[in-house]
């Protein structure tokens, strides 16, 4: 059983005092961004809980094709969760036996990368995840080697990219992906514009986890001790 299953009853209320705090903060912040919209020129994927794993199988599929079967054969990456840590996963490329890189969903959230399909060296390592709040939104923040910050929305699930970052008026925020939630929590499709991003292994990641941690709670915080549950009234059966 996953360690934060027992960790629950003793972190769920240190994250709704956080969740309060933030929103002191929110109301504390009231500077408009420039926000540039997603363009259509976007290349889609599909992000899948694999059905009969509970939420311990994830697979990424290329959907150009929205009329392909989509098979596990036809899987770019799958991400495998730790049987001990419910936010721990590995992910692995397509014919790799080890893994390319992992993270780890929480309320410190991280991404380790060891190897992209491009042979990119530059994104390689450790990406710390970081919350962050203002009177628009929720965000999951993280750096790439472009020298910027990227962030995912809680609203719209949006990636932004945002130049001059913390400047407030002059702060500019471009929209270069999405995701759509998939119905009861069965995965997401992700839409990402890859002219102006380019680690897909970075974005896949990053969404996975604020899919685990922000997306699936009423908080936009804390989802990992908090989510929403799947049966009302079923403590222990609950999404990720």
């Amino acid at each position: 059983m996953p360690i934060e299953l027992f960790l629950s009853p003793i972190m769920k209320p240190i994250v709704q005092a956080q969740s309060a705090l933030m929103g002191v903060h929110r109301s504390n912040s009231n500077y408009t961004p420039t926000i540039k919209n997603l363009l259509d020129n976007t290349h889609s994927y599909i992000v899948r809980k694999e059905f009969g794993t509970g939420s311990k199988t994830f697979s990424v599929f290329d959907n150009s094709d929205p009329n392909a079967p989509h098979s596990y054969e036809d899987r770019l990456y799958n991400m495998n969760r730790s049987r001990a840590v419910k936010g721990a996963y590995k992910m692995y490329m397509r014919g790799d036996d080890k893994p390319i890189g992992a993270l780890r969903a929480g309320l410190r959230s991280n991404v380790l990368l060891l190897k992209t399909a491009s042979g990119d060296e530059l994104e390689l390592g450790w990406h710390v995840m970081e919350h962050k709040v203002d009177a628009i939104d929720n965000y999951r923040t993280f750096q790439l080697s472009d020298g910027y910050s990227y962030q995912w929305t809680t609203k719209g699930q949006y990636l932004e990219r945002v130049l001059n970052a913390g400047q407030r008026d002059a702060e500019v925020r471009e929209r270069v992906g999405q995701v759509r939630l998939h119905p009861n929590r069965r995965g997401f499709d992700l839409a990402i514009n890859e002219s102006e991003v380019h680690s897909l292994e970075m974005v896949v990641a990053t969404a996975l986890a604020c899919y685990i941690e922000s997306w699936n709670t009423e908080r936009a915080y804390g989802g990992i001790y908090d989510a929403k549950q799947t049966v009302p009234g079923v403590w222990w059966q609950r999404q990720t």
